[in-house]
């Protein structure tokens, strides 16, 4: 995880973050860590929404 950033909106936080996904992974697998990842975040905290940005990392 990287680039954490969150901002308010009202009484609760948008949230924006960058995941760090190995590079081998298909798009689906990594669609589903950034979904799992955002929704586990919206079910423990008070946020508006998260926004997830999925980056293969690994290679080279």
């Amino acid at each position: 995880m990287h680039e954490l950033r969150t901002r308010k909106t009202g009484d609760l936080v948008v949230v924006d973050v960058h995941l760090e996904v190995d590079y081998r992974l298909s798009v689906i697998e990594a669609h589903e860590i950034s979904e799992s990842a955002r929704y586990s975040v919206i079910e423990r905290h008070r946020v508006a929404d998260v926004m997830t940005h999925v980056d293969p990392v690994g290679r080279g």
